[in-house]
């Protein structure tokens, strides 16, 4: 069963009942209405002469007006590519040239009087797996984005482990501050809560002024619960004042996923705000999660990532050792786009490569150690970058952290660690912190202050932009 027509059913069953709520307005969309919308939508792509199986590029700004139309190219049989509308021309070409958009949905869509739809390149169907919905880039963080094509099972069975997991039903009501380009925003904070019969309010883009009224808008609407990414939990705890637990609200908990998220700072939410973050983690091939976070944290251990379905994911390390992570099951993508000996290299049989590393304990959960490329061979020591960080973060003085490979005459290879600093610290100060908290060989030999780490649109550091910034020096 399509994602259409799951969301038509969930629809005829609650029609009257609130699917969507704009923060920033309170514009609000039934399901009757959402559909009744999408529908409409629908016929304008079809006198566009759109086919089922071609491609429909659409800008996902995070609007009610950008869930109808991804519906709308669902209704048609069409496979969505949800891109952000603040791509340059530059990078929109590339997506719509490489997804042989057959149209595309514009911010024109929003101005009164305008279709929204422009022409592309109108090509066939090329190869890939039955019943695409989606083609979802990744931040391309090491080399060119790759199209991830995500069948309606794979975005189903996640939406549906979301909605299961975390009890998510018609009295949810979801807050959604992420773009709905990649995959937590789309699967997680839209799709799982509107196929369980929940309510969705979007509040996006993230910034300071929805950081200021973040809290607000979860009380005026009777959230409760919200996804969100480090980044966001870290402008929070710096721009809102501590919040004591509110007896009578509704919220219970938030989720967190898409890049690390130190204890440190999940320590800091969580008694800042009273509210408890589960941690989870996932990537673009798995149709967003694949491990589950705990919010309660008397249920769950400092640092994990929750746990996966059983039998789904494996570390190849005995237990609790480090290995890489490979995931298996309906949540994988069919493959690469365009890309066969990408795909060829992605999968070990039925199983996923996904080239992050962690280790599982005897209870089943997952900790993760960084990605497999960034270990650093210090001396014939592994360094993992992401341990590493999560000690920097711990000063006070010391926001974020990523340590990346230089390399040294001596030993191969030499930790150096970017920080974006807080409060005032030198060097000698850092390097004595990691004292007693790393072996020697995991200390960086150098700090390097940076006003902020580059980011992708998935929010996970782009650490080939500092290996670039490192370029001609030696340790």
């Amino acid at each position: 069963m399509g994602l259409a027509r799951q969301l038509s059913l969930v629809a005829s069953e609650r029609p009257d009942q609130a699917a969507l709520i704009e923060a920033r307005g309170g514009a609000t969309l039934r399901y009757g209405e959402l559909m009744q919308l999408a529908n409409g939508l629908a016929d304008r792509l079809a006198a566009a002469g759109l086919q089922p199986g071609q491609r429909l590029l659409v800008e996902a700004s995070g609007r009610s007006r950008t869930v109808a139309w991804l519906l709308a190219g669902w209704l048609r049989g069409a496979v969505v590519v949800p891109l952000s509308p603040d791509l340059s021309s530059r990078e929109r070409d590339f997506f719509t040239e490489h997804a042989g958009a057959a149209l595309a949905v514009s911010a024109a869509a929003e101005q009164p009087g305008s279709t929204g739809v422009q022409p592309g390149s109108p090509l066939p169907r090329l190869p890939g797996g039955a019943g695409a919905a989606a083609i979802l880039y990744t931040s391309g963080s090491t080399g060119d984005p790759k199209g991830v094509e995500l069948s309606h099972r794979a975005l189903l069975a996640n939406a549906a482990r979301v909605g299961q997991r975390y009890g998510l039903g018609a009295s949810t009501r979801f807050l959604s501050v992420l773009p709905l380009f990649h995959g937590h925003g789309l699967v997680v904070t839209c799709l799982a809560p509107l196929l369980a019969g929940g309510t969705v309010v979007l509040d996006g883009p993230f910034d300071a002024f929805a950081a200021s009224r973040f809290w607000s808008a979860i009380d005026g609407h009777g959230v409760t619960v919200f996804s969100s990414v480090p980044p966001v939990l870290r402008l929070l705890v710096a721009l809102c004042p501590p919040r004591s637990p509110v007896a009578s609200s509704p919220l219970r908990f938030g989720l967190c996923a898409s890049a690390s998220l130190p204890p440190s700072l999940q320590a800091s939410f969580e008694g800042r705000f009273g509210c408890p973050v589960g941690n989870s983690y996932g990537l673009t091939e798995t149709a967003a999660w694949c491990s589950y976070g705990e919010p309660d944290p008397q249920l769950r251990a400092p640092g994990s990532v929750g746990r996966p379905e059983p039998g789904a994911l494996r570390v190849l390390a005995p237990p609790d050792q480090v290995g890489e992570i490979q995931v298996r099951g309906p949540t994988v993508m069919t493959g690469y786009f365009r890309n066969p000996e990408a795909t060829r290299r992605a999968f070990d049989g039925e199983w996923l490569r996904t080239g992050d590393l962690g280790r599982l304990d005897p209870e089943g959960r997952l900790f993760l150690a960084g990605r497999r490329r960034d270990v650093i061979n210090h001396g014939g020591f592994s360094v993992y970058p992401e341990e590493v960080d999560e000690v920097l973060v711990e000063h006070p003085c010391v926001s974020q952290a990523a340590t990346v490979e230089r390399a040294s005459d001596t030993h191969g290879e030499a930790p150096v660690a970017f920080v974006v600093l807080c409060g005032p610290v030198d060097s000698a100060a850092l390097r004595a912190h990691c004292r007693g908290r790393l072996a020697p060989h995991k200390i960086p030999v150098e700090f390097l202050p940076i006003d902020d780490l580059p980011r992708g649109a998935t929010h996970k550091v782009c650490k080939d932009q500092l290996r670039a910034m490192l370029n001609g020096q030696e340790a």
